[in-house]
């Protein structure tokens, strides 16, 4: 998928303090909240999307990471804040090249390239970028944080899928995904999921090896973050290959990366 790169600059100035520079490489998924998380799409995004910001001086040189304050992430850490439309967007991390961040769910959708994105350093605002707002642009998080390849996926046993501990067909597995839009109960920023947990607005589909695939589960993930989509997946049981199978998955009509996309190990 090409990259596409936009740099917004202030003109320097002796007596005023340096404005954070916006550098969005695109958007790609990552695997876990260890490194950084980045999204797979040009300029869009979903209410709920966990996103990463590339740039420079967009926070601290020492990686900051999230902050936990009655039961919800943060809208600032490290000095930094995420601005969508206006809006504090709940924080993973900030550093100098790089900020995660959850879009807001009161971001309204948009045709267009039309909704302001701008990173906050130490009361310091960057200039805009414009981010086009779907209903899901979904991703599954992958082991290495690419985006592609193995998934961050674990077996029935509650194991890591590996080439060595595959799957087999008829099994349950678990995958978490970013991007499912709007929830019901409607989605409450940064808010760590536990008791009733919100599942999406939009049907959630799956395919494993180009076969279609039962969902056993489809939400908010125990502990970890809203925007953060457990699946649990029941592995067709007439997959008859071996290796590492493309697993592709569906928010309503929006599939998650097709190239090179997210396998998962399996052995019939």
């Amino acid at each position: 998928m090409t990259q596409r790169a936009y740099r917004v600059r202030q003109p320097g100035a002796c007596n005023l303090p340096a404005r954070p520079e916006v550098a969005i490489l695109g958007l790609r998924h990552g695997a876990s909240f260890e490194g950084p998380i980045v999204r797979a799409a040009s300029l869009q995004a979903a209410p709920g999307e966990i996103l990463a910001i590339f740039g420079r001086r967009l926070g601290p040189e020492q990686l900051a990471g999230a902050e936990v304050l009655d039961g919800k992430l943060t809208t600032k850490v490290g000095g930094v804040r995420v601005l969508v439309d206006g809006r504090p967007a709940p924080m993973i991390f900030a550093s100098s090249g790089q900020v995660g961040a959850i879009v807001p769910y009161e971001t309204p959708l948009t045709d267009v390239l039309a909704s302001l994105l701008q990173v906050e350093v130490d009361g310091v605002v960057s200039e805009s970028v414009l981010l086009r707002i779907d209903e899901a642009q979904p991703g599954i998080f992958t082991l290495d944080s690419s985006g592609s390849g193995p998934g961050a996926i674990l077996n029935q046993d509650g194991s890591l899928n590996t080439a060595a501990n595959p799957a087999h067909p008829g099994e349950i597995i678990s995958l978490w995904a970013t991007g499912e839009g709007q929830t019901d109960p409607p989605g409450v920023d940064g808010l760590i999921a536990a008791g009733a947990l919100p599942k999406p607005r939009l049907a959630v589909s799956a395919e494993v090896a180009g076969q279609s695939a039962t969902i056993a589960y489809a939400g908010a993930a125990p502990g970890l973050t809203a925007g953060v989509m457990q699946v649990n997946v029941v592995l067709p049981a007439t997959l008859d290959r071996s290796g590492a199978l493309p697993v592709l998955l569906y928010v309503g009509d929006r599939p998650s990366s097709v190239y090179p996309g997210v396998t998962v190990f399996v052995e019939p």
